[in-house]
């Protein structure tokens, strides 16, 4: 008799149970890709590589207008130019090649089938979580300042502390949202991170009304999704990340499509979507016909594509923003 774990575990069976990836499954959702009219085109879904110029231009400053009439033909010298950055994929990971023999799979009650793709679906979570680091240590790299010049990393307060009892405390959220508003943001923020911004979800989730008569259940007007990851990259236990829909993109090519997709009598170069975040990924399969085993590996390139740090002029108020912050979510301790 033979008894497989997922059968009596069920959902919590831990090969089958997939990790928090919060930046990850952020950047594809709906609610950050609704916000993007059109993608990095670097994909075009033939096997090729692509690197792609984006174009801009910065809003103009205060100081270009005059309260002064001018003869057109006098040029004030402002020269209109788009500026430019050229996109490239440029990470890669890969899960470990996994072998299967003949044997070893004689002994399971499984097809071969079925078998491998259990043993792949072991090696997604770790693959992904990796992935998920990647992103986060290149949004840190990315994130732009605060409005005014503030550098990135401004501390809030989220929760407070009276006594024995912890509470939300709006005011964090309150700032935050004037954060966005002084860049003229009209979508609601993404918010990533876990530490006292998760705990500030659950306790906003159960409660009504804190000390002072807020009523913290109509706060919490943001997208979260946990990533316990940032943490262990930025070695700040509470620090968050915060962006604007569409700020961010998550940019892939796959090699294994059009004609460089190949198969044959014992190996395949092709693709597969992950059911569970619908990220398509390259894999490559193969037979040993001598030692009678089964080869087989997942890759992605891929790369995060943040709104460029120049998409304002020095001397705007805003320059050294581009809709993406961090910060470090904070409680207040009253004085003793």
């Amino acid at each position: 008799m033979q008894q497989d774990l997922n059968d009596l575990a069920g959902n919590n069976y831990p090969a089958m149970k997939r990790e928090s990836t919060g930046l990850l499954d952020a950047i594809v959702s709906s609610e950050n890709t609704s916000g993007t009219p059109e993608a990095v085109a670097v994909n075009p879904g033939n096997g090729k590589r692509k690197d792609v110029i984006v174009r801009w231009f910065t809003p103009g400053l205060e100081s270009e207008t005059s309260d002064e009439d001018v003869n057109i033909c006098t040029a004030d010298g402002i020269s209109i130019v788009p500026n430019e950055a050229l996109v490239s994929i440029d990470s890669f990971r890969r899960s470990p090649v996994m072998e299967f023999t003949k044997d070893e799979l004689r002994n399971y009650c499984e097809g071969p089938a079925e078998y491998r793709a259990n043993a792949a679906a072991s090696r997604m979570s770790a693959l992904f979580r990796s992935i998920n680091k990647d992103l986060i240590a290149q949004y840190v790299a990315q994130a732009g300042g605060f409005y005014g010049g503030v550098a990135a990393g401004k501390a809030v307060n989220f929760l407070a502390q009276e006594g024995l009892i912890i509470q939300a405390d709006p005011n964090g959220e309150f700032e935050m949202n004037s954060d966005f508003s002084n860049l003229g943001v009209d979508s609601r923020p993404i918010v990533v991170g876990n530490g006292n911004i998760d705990r500030y979800t659950r306790l906003q989730g159960i409660g009504c009304c804190n000390n002072y008569g807020q009523a913290i259940d109509q706060t919490s007007q943001f997208a979260f999704f946990r990533d316990k990851d940032i943490a262990a990259v930025t070695a700040e236990a509470n620090q968050f990340f915060a962006f604007a829909s569409g700020a961010n993109q998550f940019l892939k090519w796959n090699l294994n499509k059009g004609e460089f997709a190949m198969v044959d009598d014992r190996s395949v170069e092709s693709t597969v979507v992950d059911p569970v975040n619908g990220i398509e990924l390259d894999y490559d399969a193969y037979y040993d016909r001598c030692t009678k085993t089964y080869k087989i590996y997942f890759y992605l390139n891929y790369k995060l594509w943040t709104m460029p740090a120049g998409i304002y002029q020095v001397g705007d108020d805003r320059a050294g923003t581009n809709n993406c912050f961090i910060y470090d979510a904070e409680m207040a301790v009253p004085a003793p």
